[in-house]
């Protein structure tokens, strides 16, 4: 399975340390795993292997997963095909909330809680899992 994970940076922080795990799990179970970010940070020195250059996207990968808008408007620009899923992990920062571009291109919303989920449907009208 060819997967493609991106979003706006890789500090250590929770995003860096979600992806790290995420993208260690597919490693663990052989999946061929890209991952490309805005910002590079300490955690992508520790997945140097799977890191990316944006212009090195391929055209079509199996599963894409995001988490920010800025990264999500690029792979959007570069017309990147394949079952896309939008994860909402917070609801403080604009580019972590999917708007109307990110919704047109994604394939499903998943919320890492319910609170989250439930303030999407309230607030943004988003549908999440």
């Amino acid at each position: 399975m060819n997967i493609l994970v991106g979003c706006n940076n890789l500090k250590s922080t929770g995003l860096g340390t979600f992806i790290y795990t995420q993208v260690q799990e597919f490693n663990r179970r052989g999946y061929d795993v890209d991952v490309v970010t805005l910002y590079k940070g300490k955690v992508s020195d520790q997945l140097s292997s799977n890191m990316i250059e944006l212009d090195k996207v391929k055209k079509s990968y199996d599963l894409i997963l995001v988490s920010q808008n800025d990264i999500t408007h690029k792979l959007i620009k570069r017309n990147v095909l394949g079952h896309k899923i939008y994860t909402v992990k917070g609801l403080v920062f604009d580019n972590d909330l999917p708007n109307d571009e990110t919704l047109s291109y994604v394939d499903n919303v998943v919320s890492i809680c319910e609170e989250i989920k439930d303030r999407l449907k309230k607030e943004n009208n988003i549908d999440s899992i």
